[in-house]
């Protein structure tokens, strides 16, 4: 599907910052014209700052300023935000300012790095794109990265992309495998790389699990053993289940695994595979 028709809300411009771990105390004041900042903005909004040396892509602003001609207005706009982001993580944060109280600023980027200046046409890209290796009749280059959601105005939007104020919902997808080799699944209340719970179902160990990943570490939360692999080369649907402390996890509309877990509140929604080609469908996240 195309949509020839242009559009200005594309993707912000971002400044990053790194820090610097001094190994003595460190006060940093914050000048009158950084941006001043809060809990909300941070933990309601999206914006968790979960690490003390440096970030964070979202530090983004677009719209309403044009990343081309008004590229100075966004670069001082940034700045005020890297400022007001550090001081909330040195000096207000409980989770983060004992953690950053050696850390310094060491360096604040001055060019923002632009994703997007021109929108000049929408295409609907599916799994048949890549997996057909479509050839655009505009391409230039290739590359790859993660799927990521950028909210039109970043920063001033009022949430982060892919908020993770998310709290109780159900994660939803119709997934199909040629054979059972290894596991697939759902994720739910992802915090980051090293934080999150997931469902799988091990075709080695032929097991249906629910697992709250933390620190890096797995601690299996409830499983259950099949005594069928779900039929290879039809597609099956995986619903996962987070409301308050419960956690639960279904196939084809059958409860077959259920927990409960108070480490993680809210957080994004995903698909999981590891060491098994998956096809997934008809993802959906409703809101429980």
């Amino acid at each position: 599907m195309k949509r020839f028709q242009a559009s200005g809300d594309v993707m912000g411009s971002s400044l990053l910052f790194k820090t610097v771990n001094t190994g003595a105390p460190a006060p940093f004041e914050a000048p009158e014209w950084a941006a001043k900042l809060d809990n909300d903005f941070f933990y309601k909004e999206g914006r968790r700052p979960n690490d003390v040396r440096g970030g964070y892509w979202w530090i983004e602003i677009g719209v309403p300023w044009h990343t081309i001609h008004e590229n100075e207005d966004i670069r001082h706009q940034l700045t005020r935000y890297v400022l007001g982001v550090w001081d909330w993580i040195k000096n207000k944060d409980p989770n983060t300012k004992e953690l950053a109280a050696n850390h310094a600023i060491d360096w604040i980027g001055q060019v923002p790095g632009k994703r997007e200046s021109r929108r000049i046409q929408v295409y609907l890209m599916t799994e048949h794109d890549p997996m057909n290796r479509t050839v655009f009749d505009d391409e230039i280059a290739y590359g790859g990265w993660f799927l990521v959601l950028h909210t039109p105005g970043g920063l001033l939007a009022p949430t982060s992309p892919a908020p993770s104020a998310w709290t109780n919902y159900s994660v939803e997808s119709k997934l199909k495998v040629d054979s059972w080799h290894d596991r697939v699944g759902l994720i739910a209340r992802y915090q980051n790389a090293s934080n999150y719970y997931y469902m799988s179902y091990s075709g080695y160990y032929h097991t249906v699990s629910l697992v709250k990943y933390q620190n890096g570490a797995d601690t299996t939360l409830a499983s259950a053993t099949l005594s069928a692999d779900p039929a290879s080369g039809a597609y099956h649907t995986f619903r996962m289940e987070v409301d308050g402390s419960s956690i639960k996890g279904y196939i084809d509309g059958v409860l077959l695994v259920s927990g409960t877990s108070i480490a993680f509140t809210s957080g994004q929604a995903g698909v999981y595979s590891h060491m098994q080609k998956t096809y997934f469908d008809d993802f959906i996240v409703e809101k429980l």
